[in-house]
C-alpha cells in the first residue's frame, strides 16, 4: 500500500517512515491517542490527526488465541 501524501509529510517531518515509527511505539503499549499527541509534537503541530488514523496507516499485528503475535513464526515442535 502506498502512503498517503499526509503520511509522506509525517515521515519528513519526522525524518523517518511515519508506519514504523508509530509501530515502535505501540509494543510499549502506548494508546493511539497518545501517540497521535507525541506524533504531533514531533512535528511542531503540522501533523494533527485523529487515533483512528493512526490505527489505519499502522494497525496492530493480528494476534493468536494466546494472545501471542500472529505474524511471529512459531517454534518448531521438539
Amino acid at each position: 500500500m502506498s502512503e498517503t501524501p499526509l503520511q509522506r509529510l509525517a515521515s519528513h517531518l519526522l525524518g523517518e517512515p511515519v508506519g514504523p515509527w508509530i509501530r515502535a511505539r505501540r509494543p510499549e503499549r502506548k494508546s493511539w491517542r497518545a501517540i497521535a499527541s507525541e506524533l504531533e509534537q514531533a512535528t511542531g503541530g503540522q501533523i494533527k490527526v485523529p487515533f483512528q488514523t493512526l490505527i489505519n496507516w499502522a494497525p496492530d499485528p493480528p494476534t493468536t488465541d494466546d494472545g501471542s503475535d500472529a505474524t511471529e513464526p512459531a517454534e518448531a515442535a521438539s
